[in-house]
């Protein structure tokens, strides 16, 4: 599934964890896009704004809770981080 969609859906798994079950959706796709919409925030603000360490210590925060649910894959992370990784992208 495309991040576009996801970043429209990702809110509510907030409040559900059953709910990528429910609409068929893989769960590692909707963390992987929370974290991706994140870090895109982060980098906008901190180039707009200037850096703020709550903002960069709310995506350790991120990574923590999303390593909790679900194995990590660090490639995807970095590429994410490192701007390889694009808006209409799949997380392969």
């Amino acid at each position: 599934m495309k991040k576009k969609k996801l970043r429209e859906i990702s809110i509510f798994f907030q409040n559900d964890s059953d709910l990528s079950i429910k609409l068929h959706i893989d769960q590692g796709s909707v963390f992987y896009s929370q974290y991706f919409w994140y870090v895109r925030f982060e980098n906008e603000y901190t180039k707009n704004i200037g850096f703020n360490a709550g903002i960069e210590q709310g995506e350790f925060k991120l990574l923590e809770v999303i390593s909790n649910l679900i194995e990590l894959n660090w490639d995807i992370i970095e590429k994410i981080r490192n701007n390889e990784i694009h808006e209409n992208d799949e997380f392969t």
